[in-house]
């Protein structure tokens, strides 16, 4: 039976509605959330989305648009989840919150528009991405966003090669994240090299959105709509696990049964899935890529919020990176602490971002390392460009995972500095 306070127009969201109920307003949340610790203002808390939630689901704020940036500005970071002794699902409720207080029509239309037709489909979605990625070489040679825009390539991550023969139920299938298909093509290539070592071919799941884009947008059904196509990809490669180049949509990946609320096979799908690093440990990592000659270089790891803060899965890379000849692992003081990126947010919200990120920054410049290894698009863009306007490029270099195990197979280097 639904809450008497709950406004008819929102019965719909009733689930969304007892969980934000479940906030006690105690403010633990508010010791652990980049955005409220930066900028110290209560609507850019936990607590003060929470609230900001529930007055329009009792109809107590006749103007929903109104909080539209006070739940735009969360990371959906899932660190005040952690600390909230209620696990009051704030991420999960800021993809509601977005849904009632997002853009009108057409806009919203639109938006529809491109999750459903061009997500599920990687190279329809190229056709969008592409002129876009010139747009923003060329505004990084005019000097605009210097230091927010990536240097996006124009040439995208590779096709998955075919498998030669059916694959084992104890084969691993791969899944291209848009991340790094789009803007790190180089740590793509170096992912399917791993990948092919490690399991003696290539099973390749249809690449498409892994959901994340429209849930963080304010489209859960449009999130829903992608996990459902993505297990269902899956299944039909007959593979046992599926390793994803990308952390953010792994640790979405691996929700997908609370996602998808108990639906047939979700459950049983999240428990396949596996990042780069859980699946070297799990099987191995080839010697090839352990015997890099690092001269005692260091590298430190972060840890992207959907692995860290969401799964609390965190202890493979660190056991991958010991593992490398002559390369010295140093903790990360704050290795959960986001760095801001969160896909868009550094466009949508630059302030903020940049203050979250300087935290990062200070945390990594204690480490002394010269690689920051990570394994997550939004992050390496994100610590990229604050290690571009620290002026830190001759001395750390950040990396995803693969591309550090294949500057290890080709013999290492002496240090951040050089290049493989």
């Amino acid at each position: 039976m639904a809450s008497p306070y709950l406004s008819h127009e929102y019965l719909r969201l009733e689930k969304e509605y007892d969980a934000v109920t479940r906030c006690n307003r105690c403010g633990f949340c508010e010791t652990v959330c980049p955005t409220y610790m930066v900028s110290g203002k209560e609507t850019l808390s936990p607590r003060g989305r929470n609230q900001a939630f529930r007055d329009i689901l009792e109809g107590k704020n006749p103007d929903p648009k109104a909080a539209g940036d006070i739940f735009s500005t969360c990371l959906t970071c899932h660190a005040c989840t952690n600390a909230c002794f209620s696990q009051v699902p704030v991420a999960r409720l800021m993809s509601s919150a977005r849904e009632v207080s997002g853009p009108k029509a057409p806009a919203r239309w639109i938006e529809k528009a491109v999750f459903r037709l061009f997500l599920p489909r990687r190279r329809l979605f190229s056709v969008l991405v592409w002129p876009a990625f010139l747009a923003a070489r060329l505004c990084r040679w005019l000097g605009f966003l210097d230091g927010v825009l990536p240097d996006v390539p124009l040439l995208f991550g590779p096709e998955c090669p075919p498998r030669t023969g059916p694959p084992s139920r104890t084969a691993a299938a791969v899944f291209s994240g848009c991340g790094i298909h789009y803007l790190f093509p180089g740590a793509a290539r170096a992912f399917l090299r791993v990948m092919e070592k490690v399991d003696g071919g290539l099973v390749c799941s249809k690449p498409a959105c892994c959901g994340l884009i429209p849930q963080s947008a304010g489209d859960p059904e449009g999130a829903k709509n992608l996990a459902r196509k993505v297990i269902a990809d899956f299944e039909r490669t007959g593979a046992g696990t599926l390793v994803v180049d990308d952390d953010s949509c792994a640790g979405f990946m691996k929700g997908y049964g609370e996602l998808l609320d108990g639906e047939p096979g979700a459950a049983a799908f999240a428990a396949k899935v596996r990042d780069l690093s859980q699946v070297l440990r799990e099987r191995g990592l080839p010697e090839e890529f352990a015997r890099g000659a690092f001269g005692g270089e260091s590298a430190t790891y972060h840890d992207p919020c959907q692995m860290g803060q969401g799964r609390k899965e965190t202890r493979s890379p660190r056991e991958v990176l010991r593992d490398l000849s002559g390369l010295k692992f140093v903790e990360l003081e704050e290795s959960d602490w986001c760095c801001g990126g969160a896909g868009t947010y550094c466009l949508k919200h630059p302030g903020l971002s940049q203050d979250i990120l300087e935290r990062k920054l200070e945390n990594i410049g204690k480490t002394g390392a010269g690689f920051v290894v990570t394994q997550a698009a939004s992050c390496l863009m994100q610590i990229g460009a604050g290690i571009r306007r620290k002026g830190w490029e001759g001395t750390v270099r950040a990396l995803h995972l693969a591309e550090l195990l294949e500057i290890s197979r080709r013999g290492g280097v002496r240090s951040g500095r050089g290049r493989p």
